[in-house]
């Protein structure tokens, strides 16, 4: 079954449900039943696993490694045997033909279309590397940057529908991709939840970074030759997040994208899409002559101003839609209004705790932390002296259950390093931006301006701890200094100690004695409530409802291990405020538990150094 569909007449019916069938023997009744779930897809068998570069990788059981299918092909893990990375191969089956001549045209308006996307480099799409077909014209395919995260759609369906703050930071991101492609004369024509790939999507907006996938089917605006192409005259897109303009026979443009965009807002605060129906004419049918359910945007508490730009996104005419720049310029404006609502909820934990309580919320003081922008490195081409960023150290383990240590060892450095008023410490969500990524400490450098990057390695082995870090001057690229260390798990708080202490003495700080003090404080003395905390911070920093739940069973955990351990009551703190904070959890159920833990947490330790993270 396919998202490739006909509005020709049909000549037999379905057997499942009684619809008509169109020219190429599908049910579109049937496909729209099953909405945006696409799982029960059967895939082709291939005649080759090889196109040009790339093979198919297997699984273990040796089936081909699917990632998706799109509106026109399947979507494969495949390895680029030449420069051996990992990228993402669709495979497109050729439409059948009536003549050589047509089967020609159509691999060659694919590959010119295929050309058209390959030029399109932005951060908010997924490059395409290569594009070929077969020998024998059976297949065309392309090459594309293999994306690790998850689709809008996936995210909406596990967590539910998205706060105003996160999806107006997709929908800016999508923007920007979008006004990329228009400058270049394209368009996408299949913009869905499915193609939207978001990296780390359930962490704060601020953290997030919205991939949109597929363009590598746009055509060319310009392009006004035969129609003759890969679709052969069918409808190409996905009906309840298709523009009208795209069920007629005539030319689409950008604002085409701007209504599945709309859409895809829609559906990404809802849950739901604005139009339904069991088949394209019904769709088409309640577009012309529905109004929009504006009742599910104010059931999820949409505010008024981008329930009203919602409804020009979906104009039925094109000309009454937004342009692309009035669209980037409201999602710009509405975003910044959005902000208060973070100051507000601040405001109510000061008065709720008092001053000295606030600096217990780092969810609270992140949004305060300034970030690095392009302006700030053109204005302050040297980097600071005395300036340093922790990237999240690597998984040497390649244990998802170890990936707490990882990603522990690197916060707590921040937090430890953020305490020493002469070095400036780049905030975890900057630096865990490059998580998983094969960098260069000079591109670090010269992207966050700072003058020295730490980078790391951590391997478990049931009791066994190896960690492997590296301190690099971030100007010449040269080695400051490099260390292994070999303990015991139980020693996890002395090593994260010992590599403060060396990183200071390598960076020439000159420390005072609290500060010197502060490096050395164990946090706490049992080992065990130390590695249930960072596993709590781990879930923590998942921010969705089951991973701060679960954060709060480890919290839990470290402080039935250690009932003197301040900082297991500040997750606590942390996680409750948090449930209440992205509407997990109404204000009157959590916020009596984050007072309490916020109370104990300071009576037990108010200099902490979460506190300055």
């Amino acid at each position: 079954m396919r998202n490739v569909v006909t509005l020709a007449s049909a000549v037999t019916v379905c057997s499942t449900c009684g619809e008509p069938l169109n020219a190429k023997g599908d049910c579109v009744a049937c496909l729209l039943r099953t909405g945006l779930d696409e799982s029960g897809v059967e895939t082709e068998p291939l005649d080759s696993l090889v196109f040009g570069d790339f093979e198919i990788a297997r699984h273990e059981d040796g089936s081909l490694w699917e990632l998706g299918h799109g509106a026109m092909g399947v979507t494969y893990l495949a390895v680029d045997k030449v420069l051996r990375r990992k990228v993402a191969l669709k495979v497109i089956k050729a439409p059948v033909v009536p003549t050589r001549r047509h089967s020609q045209a159509a691999r060659e308006r694919f590959l010119r279309e295929a050309r058209a996307a390959a030029v399109l480099r932005h951060p908010n799409v997924a490059a395409v590397f290569q594009f070929g077909a077969s020998a024998d014209g059976s297949c065309c395919y392309y090459a594309m940057e293999l994306v690790e995260g998850e689709t809008l759609e996936a995210c909406v369906r596990r967590d539910g529908p998205l706060n105003g703050k996160l999806a107006l930071e997709i929908a800016k991101q999508i923007t920007r991709a979008l006004m990329a492609a228009a400058s270049q004369g394209l368009i996408h024509r299949d913009l869905k939840p499915g193609n939207i790939m978001l990296i780390r999507p359930n962490a704060d907006a601020s953290e997030l970074q919205v991939k949109v996938i597929d363009f590598g089917l746009a055509k060319a605006i310009a392009d006004d030759e035969s129609n003759m192409d890969l679709t052969h005259g069918e409808f190409v897109g996905t009906p309840n997040f298709a523009s009208p303009e795209q069920f007629e026979s005539g030319p689409v443009d950008v604002r085409s994208d701007i209504y599945s965009l709309g859409a895809t807002l829609w559906f990404a605060l809802t849950g739901k899409t604005p139009f339904a129906g069991r088949n394209i004419e019904e769709i088409r049918r309640a577009q012309k002559s529905d109004a929009l359910p504006i009742e599910q945007l104010k059931a999820a508490r949409v505010p008024s101003r981008l329930r009203s730009l919602l409804k020009s996104m979906l104009a039925i005419e094109p000309a009454a839609r937004p342009g692309i720049q009035d669209l980037a310029a409201s999602l710009r404006r509405y975003s910044a209004q959005a902000r208060p609502t973070r100051v507000a909820l601040a405001v109510g934990v000061i008065l709720i705790f008092g001053v000295s309580a606030f600096s217990v919320f780092p969810i609270l003081r992140t949004a305060n932390r300034p970030v690095p922008t392009a302006e700030h490195l053109v204005s302050n081409p040297v980097p600071p002296e005395k300036s340093i960023a922790v990237l999240p150290f690597e998984n040497a383990s390649n244990e998802p259950n170890t990936e707490y240590l990882s990603e522990g060892i690197s916060e707590a450095l921040i937090n430890s390093l953020s305490e020493l008023q002469q070095l400036r410490v780049i905030a975890r969500p900057t630096a865990f931006r490059y998580k998983r990524k094969d960098v260069d400490p000079r591109q670090v450098g010269r992207e966050l301006g700072v003058s020295a990057v730490l980078t790391g390695k951590v391997r478990q082995m049931q009791d066994a701890l190896n960690v492997q870090v590296d301190l690099v001057d971030a100007v010449t690229g040269a080695q400051i200094w490099g260390a292994g260390y070999d303990r015991n798990i139980a020693d996890l708080v002395a090593v994260k100690q010992a590599i403060a202490q060396e990183v200071t003495a390598k960076l020439k700080l000159k420390l005072s004695s609290e500060e010197q003090r502060r490096l050395v404080k164990r946090d706490s003395t049992n080992a065990e409530a130390y590695q249930f905390y960072l596993r709590g911070r781990y879930f923590w920093n998942k921010r969705t409802s089951d991973g701060i739940k679960q954060a709060i069973e480890h919290f839990q955990q470290s402080i039935e291990r250690d009932p003197n351990f301040a900082l297991g009551y500040v997750g606590l703190a942390d996680s409750y405020t948090g449930l209440t904070f992205y509407n997990f959890a109404a204000p009157h159920e959590a916020m009596p538990e984050a007072k309490e833990s916020a109370i104990k947490a300071l009576a037990l330790d108010d200099t902490l150094a979460e506190a300055h993270a």
